[in-house]
Formats: structure tokens, sequence, C-alpha cells
């Protein structure tokens, strides 16, 4: 399954919330869904979802009555799911939090636990799994700290991690926030050209050394 590059898309909400995991075959320019063992997620919409050492990791969403703060790992070369355990400390539930990967840990920001919307940074470290339990660590960085939000982004670029947009309620956010991994500050950078306008929802991902933002406003 990794010879060949795959996209793979899981849960979701159509009609109903979905618990299906499909997969895009970039050579082929076929969709399938493929049969995998093990114990998949529960139906739910909202939730991140990251590579880390070819390995798929699902964490938190909304099942359409309670945010969710489990994690599930998917062996892609197996094709086989595994629940992790409870934690002991551990993000709060929550939806349409942003995360991205940086080395063999996921960062998890924000996002909303159903009643409001938040702020704190997390980092789930993947680095001796399976010989060992992945953990959680809240990370605190210096610098002034994005506001609370759900619906924005994050992209790694380098050592450097790149948050963009959201909504927090009663506002949407259109400017772009660095977390530098080498002193662990936020920056606000200075920025020129024609700036996007305020957003949530939207899409971005990196390409090179640059963002690619797209669509929602």
């Amino acid at each position: 399954m990794s010879s060949i590059p795959h996209f793979t898309a899981s849960g979701g909400q159509v009609s109903n919330f979905s618990t299906d995991c499909q997969v895009y075959n970039f050579q082929m320019q076929v969709w399938s869904e493929p049969a995998f063992s093990g114990h998949p997620p529960t139906a739910r919409a909202a939730h991140s979802c990251d590579v880390v050492n070819n390995r798929l990791i699902i964490f938190g969403g909304w099942n359409g009555k309670v945010a969710l703060n489990d994690v599930f790992i998917l062996e892609i070369e197996s094709k086989t799911w595994t629940e992790l355990p409870t934690f002991q400390h551990s993000p709060v539930p929550r939806n349409n939090h942003a995360s991205t990967v940086l080395e063999n840990r996921i960062f998890i920001h924000g996002g909303h636990d159903g009643s409001k919307w938040l702020d704190d940074l997390w980092a789930l470290d993947l680095s001796n799994y399976p010989e060992q339990q992945p953990t959680w660590h809240r990370l605190q960085p210096s610098g002034q700290p994005p506001a609370a939000r759900a619906c924005h982004s994050l992209s790694r670029v380098g050592g450097k991690i790149y948050l963009f947009g959201g909504y927090d309620g009663s506002r949407c956010f259109g400017y772009l926030e660095i977390l530098d991994f080498d002193t662990l500050t936020w920056i606000q950078p200075s920025v020129s050209g024609k700036a996007p306008q305020a957003r949530n929802a939207h899409a971005m991902t990196v390409v090179g050394r640059q963002l690619f933002l797209f669509a929602r406003i």
C-alpha cells in the first residue's frame, strides 16, 4: 500500500456521521475502500488525521452529541486499527481543532469542546511507539499566544508552525502567527502583499517553502 502514493480520507459527515476509511491511488486514479481489521474509530466529523512513520493517527472530533478526545492509529502496511488506552494527561475533548506534524510529534491547537472555544497547544509524542505508548504534553510557549479559536489551520515549514485564520464565535481571523521551535516562541510577523480576507474552515497546505490557501470565508 505504501509503494504507490496514496491519499486517505477517514470519517466525516454526509447525512449521518461516517466511519468509513477510503483510499485514493494517485497512479491508478481510483478510489477504494479496503478492508481493515482491529478497532476502528467510531463515527465522527471535525477530527484531525495525520501521518507519522507510515501510521495514520485520528484524534478527537464530534459525533453529533459530544466532542471527543480519543486517539486511533492505523498501521498502513497491515491495515490494522488500534485504539490507544485512555491517557492520564491529555487534551480535553474537542472538534474543529488544527493539527500538524513535526518529526515524531503531532501538534494540536485550539478547537471547540461543545461549549467554549479553546486556545491550548498540545503535542502527542510517538517517538517510541509501539514499544512505548505515546504521551501527551501541553506546551506553553513564550510570546503572545493566538486567541482561542476553531476551524483554523496549522502548517509546518522547516522548524516553524504557521497558524492562520479560524473563528471564535464572533469573528474570523485573517493573519499569520508563527511558532518558532528553536526558541519555543509565538511570533506575529510583519508581512507584505495583499493579505487574504479573514476566514475559517479553509484548507492550507505546504508546497516546498510556500503556503497555499484555498476557499471558505
